[in-house]
């Protein structure tokens, strides 16, 4: 099990990624840390530079990653032989194969040589067949002391629920520098009641694709910006991840020809319901 670690080892993302620093911190604190982690977000090679330096935490000797112990500077190198990366393979039609979900499961059984622990990450995993789901299932069901699986996916969708369940989710949602003069009023799109939500629903509903998709990026925006304010319990914590979440698909999904209206419906429930977190 992975040990406390100091949070300014984590460097920029304290500022830039307060939800996934703040359930990291949370983990650490409680003596909570999990075997296995789900790193989401669309901007992959943040993602994997995120996934890197948690890491490189893990593998410290001292969990400072202040680049003092062996371990940081191998890791450095690249060749640390207790950190291992697997990626889609394929010309066209990339895929993470079951041969390399097997190279995982095989690695999983080996013990560290350099640190106290090893980290195991697959890259992409939404792009797992049924057969390398159900292979890597097995392992997340019988986690090892010494070794932590990390995957990161750009949406949790074609994920199976049960791995899912096994792994702890680090949202990683690489926002816009929000304008802090910007006057936008984040509080009058959260209805107070279900009468209000359809009311919004319709009243936004005339605008195009394109203009919507404006506002929900400013919705989006807002609403980072007014997690980064701080937080407070781990029940709220992990609201505020599964709402932004659920707008990150709702943005997606203008994408696809969907009924605007149904989405602005879902939508405005979600904040309705959520408000009393954001709006006492």
């Amino acid at each position: 099990m992975v040990e406390n670690f100091s949070l300014e080892a984590l460097g920029q993302y304290k500022h830039q990624e307060p939800l996934a620093v703040e359930l990291l911190s949370r983990a650490s604190q409680n003596n909570r840390f999990s075997h296995a982690y789900i790193f989401t977000g669309k901007a992959s090679e943040k993602v994997l530079g995120f996934v890197k330096t948690f890491s490189k935490i893990i593998l410290c000797n001292s969990k400072t990653a202040t680049d003092t112990c062996l371990s940081c500077k191998v890791f450095e190198s690249g060749q640390h032989p207790d950190f291992k990366i697997w990626v889609p393979e394929g010309e066209k039609n990339k895929l993470i194969k079951l041969d390399q979900v097997k190279e995982l499961i095989a690695a999983n059984q080996r013990h560290p040589i350099t640190s106290k622990h090893q980290v195991l990450v697959l890259e992409q995993a939404n792009l797992l067949r049924v057969e390398g789901s159900n292979a890597l299932l097995k392992t997340l069901e019988e986690p090892n002391h010494f070794t932590t699986i990390i995957l990161t996916v750009d949406s949790l969708d074609n994920l199976l629920p049960t791995i899912l369940s096994r792994c702890q989710i680090i949202p990683v949602y690489a926002m816009p520098v929000v304008d802090e003069t910007d006057e936008f009023n984040l509080e009058s799109y959260f209805p107070k009641t279900y009468l209000e939500a359809n009311e919004l629903s319709a009243a936004n509903s005339k605008m195009d694709a394109k203009e919507l998709k404006e506002l929900f990026l400013k919705l989006q925006s807002a609403l980072w910006k007014h997690s980064k304010n701080g937080f407070s319990t781990e029940e709220n914590l992990n609201k505020q991840v599964e709402l932004l979440e659920k707008l990150e698909k709702y943005i997606n999904s203008l994408d696809s020809y969907v009924n605007s209206k149904l989405v602005l419906d879902n939508l405005f429930i979600d904040l309705y319901e959520i408000r009393d977190l954001f709006f006492n």
